[in-house]
């Protein structure tokens, strides 16, 4: 259970967090809502990406960090991605 003290703290993390979000936006520096965006864009990309490898039976793990290496780095973060996966996993 939550004690008042640890409830009153996350409440004031939610509280800073929705601040800077709503200046970030009113200043149009659209930086969070952008990479927010790239990561979801990512998450397709490996996504539709893992119907076609199904093919060659390998797959590149769908979590939030592949999506936003994928959405904000493009090709570069794609071929990241696989460069660990088979020095983790060699075939």
């Amino acid at each position: 259970m939550l004690n008042i003290d640890q409830s009153i703290i996350y409440y004031l993390g939610v509280v800073i967090f929705l601040i800077l979000l709503v200046l970030s936006m009113k200043l149009k520096k659209l930086i969070i809502f952008k990479i927010i965006l790239k990561t979801a864009i990512g998450g397709l990309i490996v996504f539709a990406l893992n119907i076609l490898l199904n093919l060659f039976q390998t797959a590149i793990p769908l979590n939030l960090i592949t999506s936003f290496l994928v959405g904000v780095l493009g090709i570069p973060g794609l071929l990241l991605i696989f460069l660990i996966k088979y020095i983790v996993y060699p075939l």
